[in-house]
């Protein structure tokens, strides 16, 4: 199976998809790979696996290993786009990607924080340049990794705002943001203290800022306003999302923020408040 993984992997490449992409599917498929060789004692080739096999991997997970529905649907949707691959490509002569069963996860609206709370966790970081990225992050619904990835070109301010390029978001997308004003107030006051780096995000000492530093400063931050465990970096980009579409009511511009290209996935985005729905209901 050794060599169909190489294959994929090469196929991903040619889709031009993310480095972290690549190694999340490449990882995920030598999981599933060893839990085989370890079921039947030995060596397997991609021939031997059935659907059989499949779902007793997806019921091992959920029963053994305690893994949560979404990291289940994860894994799911790992093996059945490489054995759509496998079948399309002749590796395999029956589809197993049809076997691979759809897992539900709950809907469950997702969590976001108010502009009071986003400045309450800002004032509690000790980091300066952490600071900045937070702000980033909210204010314009990148991802952490998109945020230090960065650089000064990258970076449009003019008197109306501006706005911010995203040249590699998930899976190599391009995307513009535009500078809310409340941002590029501060991304101004930034500039006037920043280090002299190619990035925007910066340390004297490294000339960048990684999103490992960034997730331990917001981390300790967090453990100081006794806050819960899932409050994390990403939270900031679900908040945006959440004031823009409170704002607009329109899906489409949320989508095209964030760089969705289903709005299926921007949908979980579009967080109803309570107080919003039964305005709705109060109106009829």
């Amino acid at each position: 199976m050794n060599r169909e993984i190489a294959d994929y992997k090469a196929h991903l490449v040619n889709l031009e998809r993310s480095q972290r992409t690549i190694s999340g599917y490449i990882g995920e498929l030598y999981f599933f790979q060893n839990w085989m060789e370890e079921r039947f004692n030995g060596p397997i080739t991609i021939d031997d696996i059935t659907g059989n096999d499949i779902n007793e991997f997806l019921l091992h997970l959920k029963e053994e290993r305690g893994y949560k529905p979404a990291s289940r649907r994860r894994l799911a949707a790992t093996l059945k786009g490489f054995f759509k691959w496998a079948y399309k490509h002749g590796y395999i002569d029956v589809d197993l990607a049809e076997t691979v069963p759809s897992i539900k996860v709950p809907d469950n609206e997702r969590h976001f924080l108010s502009p009071e709370e986003v400045k309450t966790w800002v004032d509690a970081v000790d980091h300066d340049v952490s600071k900045v990225a937070i702000w980033i992050m909210y204010y314009a619904g990148l991802r952490i990794n998109e945020a230090t990835n960065l650089r000064m070109d990258d970076v449009q301010l003019d008197e109306d705002g501006g706005w911010l390029i995203v040249r590699r978001g998930k899976g190599g997308k391009y995307r513009r943001v535009p500078i809310a004003p409340a941002l590029a107030e501060i991304l101004r006051d930034y500039m006037t203290w920043r280090v002299d780096s190619e990035y925007l995000l910066a340390t004297k000492k490294t000339g960048h800022i990684s999103s490992v530093t960034i997730q331990a400063e917001l981390r300790e931050a967090r453990r100081k306003l006794g806050w819960s465990e899932d409050i994390t970096p990403h939270i900031l980009r679900h908040s945006f999302a959440s004031q823009v579409y409170q704002k607009t009511q329109d899906i489409l511009v949320v989508s095209k923020l964030l760089g969705h290209t289903n709005l299926t996935t921007t949908q979980v985005y579009a967080h109803l408040h309570d107080d919003r729905m039964v305005e709705a209901v109060n109106a009829i």
